[in-house]
């Protein structure tokens, strides 16, 4: 499966579903469609191992200790990633897919602009989108977490104390809400 295959299955959908639509209308409403289905399924999008038993530790798969307004932290590739910096990563991956630009799911995501909710995006969480955009542009997982890993990292939060993990996981990382990934493409 290449990083297009995704994209172009989900563009074929739109495609079919505004078909009969003239074609100025045909583009809003794709424009629109866009945003509504990354508005559905973009707080629900992570990385996951296909065995989570595979990692250690008690209350995260990091080991470090797990506090109610924390997100599960795993390693990635080597890097210690909190819940909000995989979502903002799956997030910018899927969205390109869809065909979203860059600059709006910037913007979207950001919930100083009223479109999010949560505290407005820092500049790390905006590395950690860019994350996302470098694995659509054909980059593979592990040079983008050694390139951009750390610098996603907010500076007094668990993940960065975490950094690096000595922790060895074997397995390849999938995404989470396949199936409704899955439904936005017509699968």
């Amino acid at each position: 499966k290449t990083v297009a295959d995704p994209q172009d299955a989900y563009r074929a959908h739109l495609e079919s579903e505004t078909k009969n639509l003239l074609p100025g209308i045909k583009q809003l409403e794709q424009i629109r469609r866009r945003h509504l289905n990354m508005a559905n399924i973009g707080g629900d999008l992570d990385w996951l191992a296909p065995n989570p038993s595979n990692y250690g530790g008690n209350y995260s798969h990091c080991g470090y200790h797990f506090l109610s307004v924390d997100k599960e932290r795993l390693t990635i590739a080597g890097c210690v990633v909190d819940w909000f910096k995989r979502n903002n990563m799956m997030y910018a991956l899927i969205g390109r897919e869809m065909g979203i630009t860059e600059i709006i799911l910037y913007n979207i995501g950001d919930p100083s602009w009223g479109f999010a909710n949560g505290s407005a995006d820092t500049p790390r969480t905006k590395e950690s989108y860019n994350v996302g955009f470098d694995l659509f542009n054909g980059n593979s997982l592990q040079s983008v977490m050694q390139t951009r890993g750390r610098s996603m990292q907010e500076p007094n939060g668990y993940a960065i104390k975490e950094w690096p993990s000595s922790e060895k996981v074997n397995v390849t990382f999938i995404r989470r809400a396949e199936s409704k990934l899955n439904a936005l493409i017509g699968k």
